[in-house]
């Protein structure tokens, strides 16, 4: 076909290419706005979907704590809200307020000091194990950065029971053979395990020999929520307890007797010094002030000391039974006084009240916003008590 005629097929069948070119292009532009479409319709659910999410983890928060006879409006002041733990004012988002607590257990060995991330928690349970010794179960609000918690050590009955009670996270490194079987049947307890798959959640330190070199951090523990899908809408809030502001300084004794506890050896006394200033009890042990690895000195709002069955279970093992009620006592503002816990069930959370000497009714104990130290000491020791 020469030069002329190809023009002369071209100008007869322009309109064709015109038509077929209109076409093409419009089926692009219509596939393109389907798209975007899409795509900010997509984003739009999600944004309602989060923030229905949000509005629904504000109202399990209200709700545990309007129950407990704390003021919702408390919850945004900044507009953060306030730890179901220790009554503080989370430094994260809502989300926080939601998210389950961390529950880790610590080595209170005497070569296992000092240890690390404690001064960050809002409540430590210190108990007895085998041999004389203690060990802690730390709380940690999961807003709370802390960048080395441990050593972390081997799990008791007991811990698994406290971790139960507060809906946490519960972070050991394995454990006796009946708080292991506690934990395979306990069904709604979240593990984390160092001696298993949970291990890339730990570290080991080569600045401290075995088994009092195993730490994580609460990043590493929120990674693990992150991993396991265990935030938010998954857990309900745990039911606080009720807290109050301190009580004024004029209001305050100039002194008060320490608060001593006598678990076992030396290295194993402790003793907590009020301090009218600053309204809290400075915590000490083997006769030093206690301080974590960052040179922090542990000092606590409250302290608790609850008098609990104890037994042994085999090996030296002890076993403690937290359900039902016992006596205690409660150390705050400067003054300690008897008291009585009670738990009617192994998942309720554990409440402390004064015992009215007039009526024999019980008022349940306001707390001081702040650390919470509690004491598992065994029943039939009271002697070794003193204030």
């Amino acid at each position: 076909m020469n030069v002329k005629a190809r023009f002369a097929f071209l100008a007869r069948y322009i309109h064709y290419f015109v038509v077929v070119f209109f076409l093409g292009f419009l089926s692009g532009v219509i596939v393109a706005y389907l798209a975007v479409v899409f795509v900010l319709q997509s984003a739009r659910e999600n944004e309602l979907a989060s923030e229905e999410k949000r509005k629904l983890q504000d109202s399990a928060l209200c709700k545990a704590l309007s129950e407990n006879s704390l003021e919702p409006a408390l919850l945004f002041e900044n507009p953060r809200p306030i730890g179901l733990l220790d009554g503080m004012a989370l430094v994260g988002g809502r989300e926080n307020a939601v998210m389950l607590p961390m529950s880790v257990v610590i080595s209170n060995g005497a070569d296992a000091r000092p240890d690390a991330g404690i001064e960050n928690a809002a409540l430590v349970y210190e108990a007895l194990v085998e041999g004389g010794i203690t060990r802690f179960l730390a709380i940690f609000n999961p807003s709370m950065a802390t960048e080395k918690i441990g050593p972390v050590r081997s799990a008791r009955s007991y811990f698994v029971d406290i971790a139960e009670e507060l809906n946490a996270l519960f972070v050991h490194v394995g454990g006796s053979p009946d708080a292991l079987a506690d934990i395979r049947k306990t069904s709604d307890l979240i593990d984390l395990n160092e001696m298993g798959s949970d291990e890339i959640y730990f570290w080991r330190s080569k600045q401290r020999s075995a088994p009092h070199n195993t730490y994580t951090s609460l990043e590493q523990l929120e990674r693990a929520a992150d991993v396991k899908n265990i935030r938010g809408l998954s857990l309900q809030p745990t039911k606080a307890w009720k807290f109050k502001d301190d009580a004024d300084e004029s209001a305050r004794p100039a002194s008060s007797p320490s608060l001593l506890i006598n678990y076992s050896t030396f290295n194993y006394q402790v003793k907590f010094e009020y301090q009218p200033k600053e309204n809290n009890y400075l915590r000490f042990m083997a006769g030093a002030a206690h301080k974590t690895e960052s040179g922090s000195s542990i000092a606590a709002k409250n302290i608790i000391v609850s008098f609990v069955e104890t037994y042994v279970i085999d090996e030296l093992r002890l076993g403690m039974n937290l359900a039902g009620e016992g006596e205690a006592i409660v150390c705050t503002d400067g003054t300690c006084k008897k008291a009585v816990w009670k738990k009617n069930a192994e998942t309720d959370r554990t409440r402390y009240y004064y015992r009215n000497d007039g009526d024999g009714s019980d008022t349940e104990i306001a707390f001081n916003r702040g650390l919470t130290w509690i004491a598992l000491f065994p029943k039939g020791r009271e002697s070794d008590v003193s204030f």
